[in-house]
């Protein structure tokens, strides 16, 4: 086993690593067409209406609807976040296996990663579902022809505009 030869080695296998996690998640070309389990965006959005006529004070909405928004979200959220960590961790475990680097050193940077730094989205702190279903409403706003894709690739791509890092790696 070898060990990294020097903290700018680590942070290289480092970045290697996380971007690699990221490109695993980033969007690519507009999918033809969404898995049959998965909803598109449209269904989505509209499950959430009915969410944002809450939000805008209008009192007679489908519970049940409003319920099915916020449990989409939420597994949406929890998903990606969940995901990213997932996916990074076993592309550092690919690296370590590969260029025989030292297991204790690399999960010690993984550590260091959070989710946030993984996707490129860093909300604001404390920030509840209420902001992530705005954000993607508004999203889907703006971008009507990304309604037929699938829910997780525009969930993925409106948080990302939504809660840009300043910088990369910025969520550690």
């Amino acid at each position: 086993m070898h060990r990294l030869a020097s903290p700018a080695a680590a942070a290289a296998a480092l970045a290697l690593w996380s971007a690699s996690a990221l490109a695993q998640l980033a969007p690519r070309a507009p999918s033809s067409s969404p898995t049959p389990s998965t909803p598109t965006a449209r269904e989505w959005q509209t499950s959430c209406e009915a969410y944002v006529q809450v939000l805008q004070g209008i009192p007679q909405v489908d519970d049940l609807e409003v319920t099915h928004c916020l449990g989409l979200t939420l597994g949406l959220v929890e998903g990606m976040r969940l995901g990213s960590q997932i996916g990074a961790l076993n592309f550092a475990s690919e690296l370590t296996v590969a260029f025989g680097l030292d297991p204790s050193q690399v999960f010690a940077l993984f550590q260091r990663r959070t989710a946030s730094s993984l996707l490129e989205i860093c909300p604001p702190e404390g920030i509840g579902l209420k902001a992530y279903v705005i954000a993607v409403h508004g999203y889907l706003a703006n971008h009507p022809e990304d309604a037929q894709r699938p829910v997780t690739e525009v969930f993925f791509e409106a948080l990302q505009a939504a809660f840009p890092c300043s910088t990369p790696g910025a969520g550690d």
